[in-house]
């Protein structure tokens, strides 16, 4: 029944419906279509229906993520993931593959590491095979006998062992009898 117009006619009131969302308040307007009289009634947003996003640990080669979420009605991010570098491929050890060329010295010469191969073993577990870019020490032969020297790369250390001799020349005699 319209009350303005005094009419009593069926199905005059228009329904307008706007659906909550994640985050707006929804509404259903009952309005007549002759005098606009009518209701309202306010359903209250729904919320955010939250989904975590798993972590994702990085490798050697590839970026991780942390753990966040997300809605899964609107797409609305609620706890941002956040890129994790990829890990630091730290050398996790070293090894000679071939020993130096040259193994004997005299006492206080330079050591020559020409012919060493180092192998380098990474945290990834990858390896390669150096010729240069490490430290020996000590450089020089220093006593006679066996000697220790180590090879030192990036951190990590491996040893070599050097024969040392004392060719030195203290004195000439001579044997006049012969």
């Amino acid at each position: 029944y319209c009350q303005k117009w005094s009419l009593a006619i069926i199905s005059h009131y228009v329904t307008n419906t706007t659906y909550p969302t994640c985050t707006d308040v929804g509404k259903i307007v009952n309005r007549c279509i002759y005098c606009g009289d009518g209701n309202e009634t306010v359903a209250p947003p729904k919320g955010h229906t939250v989904v975590i996003d798993k972590a994702k640990e990085p490798t050697y080669t590839t970026t991780g993520l942390t753990e966040g979420s997300h809605c899964s009605v609107c797409g609305t991010v609620i706890v941002e993931q956040k890129i994790i570098p990829v890990k630091n491929n730290t050398v996790s050890k070293i090894e000679i593959v071939n020993a130096p060329s040259r193994t004997t010295y005299n006492v206080g010469e330079s050591i020559d590491t020409s012919g060493i191969v180092i192998k380098v073993t990474m945290a990834s577990g990858t390896t390669q095979n150096i010729t240069n870019g490490f430290e020996f020490n000590p450089g020089v032969a220093t006593k006679v006998g066996t000697q220790t020297v180590t090879v030192s790369y990036k951190g990590k250390t491996t040893t070599f062992t050097i024969n040392v001799v004392d060719n030195n020349v203290t004195g000439i005699s001579v044997d006049a009898s012969q």
